[in-house]
């Protein structure tokens, strides 16, 4: 009897974690009610000696996304709040989103510290010029799944150059056509089709993400991810309530990637 009961126990424990989460490769993905990390990815130089500090993040819900509007709960500081984080965090790991420049003179143990507290959990990114730490477009490459190029500079692969010509204008609910501006290196080169199958899509693509908006509002894009077309990548953006907001374009062209953010102003249709 006492076996019999045990099994049962077993198996209803069993049910519940299976419920809670998805085990994959030996961890649970959960699709809500959990937190957001801060990522401190690396450290850039920039051509007049300052630096960039790059950052991302990892929503570790997989399904829920979530609003934390700058301040008590989403600060970078030294000389914040505001330098130009998200206050929308998409599910899941988000890389490489932006970028917060420190002078020439940042010395090299001084730390940049993005704040992130969700759900009464409090997360740090520290960001300093640690040597180790230091990235380019290699690293971004070589990080994000792609190749790094060949070994000489020239032959390295340089991320995409995306631009957007802006603010743009939005009559709620009919959403507004968000258009890219983007070029390339041409490194990584295009994929030649596999004989007798379907050809292969352009490497040169960017994705699109809601970077900032009013708290509960929403943005859907069709499609979520663009194929540059004669140096133009376009979505449309649907947005569920009137505000402003902040979108993200991604380029990436199968190896390196680039970001570049648009406002939308979303007033009501007369």
């Amino acid at each position: 009897m006492r076996r019999s009961r045990l099994a049962v126990t077993v198996v209803l424990l069993v049910v519940c974690v299976s419920f809670a989460g998805r085990r994959v490769s030996g961890q649970f993905r959960y699709w809500s009610g959990q937190n957001v990390v801060p990522v401190f990815e690396g450290w850039e130089r920039n051509p007049d000696g300052s630096f960039n500090f790059v950052f991302g993040y990892f929503n570790r819900n997989y399904e829920e996304s979530l609003d934390v509007l700058v301040g008590p709960d989403n600060n970078i500081e030294p000389g914040g709040p505001d330098q130009g984080q998200p206050t929308f965090f998409a599910p899941s790991r988000q890389k490489f989103l932006f970028r917060v420049k420190a002078p020439k003179d940042w010395p090299i143990t001084k730390r940049l510290v993005w704040t992130l507290t969700v759900r009464g959990k409090t997360e740090k990114a520290n960001a300093f010029l640690l040597p180790e730490w230091e990235m380019n477009s290699q690293v971004m490459a070589l990080n994000g799944g792609g190749g790094g190029g060949g070994g000489v500079d020239e032959d390295y692969n340089q991320p995409p150059v995306i631009t957007f010509t802006g603010p743009l204008s939005a009559a709620f609910p009919d959403g507004a056509s968000v258009v890219a501006a983007v070029t390339d290196d041409g490194v990584p080169k295009p994929r030649a089709a596999r004989r007798g199958g379907p050809p292969r899509p352009p490497l040169l693509r960017v994705a699109w993400l809601q970077f900032r908006g009013p708290v509960g509002g929403r943005v859907s894009f069709s499609p979520n991810s663009s194929p540059v077309v004669n140096g133009k990548a376009e979505t449309v953006a649907t947005l569920t309530m009137p505000g402003q907001y902040s979108l993200l374009g991604i380029a990436m062209d199968g190896g390196a990637s680039s970001t570049a953010a648009v406002t939308i102003n979303a007033g009501a249709r007369r």
